[in-house]
């Protein structure tokens, strides 16, 4: 799978190059219980479902913290194909860089100018 470089993350703001590398890293990591035995709120995060959660929405909960975001938010997908769900970590500006997940990838960016491109509601 294709991730953010470290020059990519560190576009977000107040991100530096130590920061950007324990992003990097987790991003890499395979399993829920890899990302959990390196993040606290991600631990509390998945003791806190009822059910397993997807290891992208454990991976954003702990780059949450890393970024110091304010929390991990979602996009349902809208009416067409350039309306997909998206889930991110919340900068607090529509239209400032943070990590999204979105059609199965990690990307760096906006979540704003991919909502105002799209069809959602």
């Amino acid at each position: 799978m294709n991730y953010p470089s470290v020059k990519r993350i560190m576009e977000i703001k107040d991100v530096d190059r130590a920061a950007a590398v324990k992003v990097r890293a987790i991003l890499q990591l395979t399993t829920v219980d890899a990302v959990t035995e390196l993040s606290g709120p991600a631990l509390d995060y998945v003791r806190a479902c009822y059910h397993r959660p997807p290891l992208q929405l454990v991976k954003l909960t702990a780059v949450d913290a890393i970024l110091r975001t304010f929390g991990v938010e979602s996009i349902p997908p809208g009416h067409n194909s350039r309306s997909p769900a998206i889930d991110y970590c919340n900068s607090g500006d529509t239209y400032a860089a943070t990590l999204m997940w979105t059609n199965g990838r990690y990307r760096v960016g906006s979540w704003g100018d991919i909502v105002e491109r799209g069809n959602y509601d």
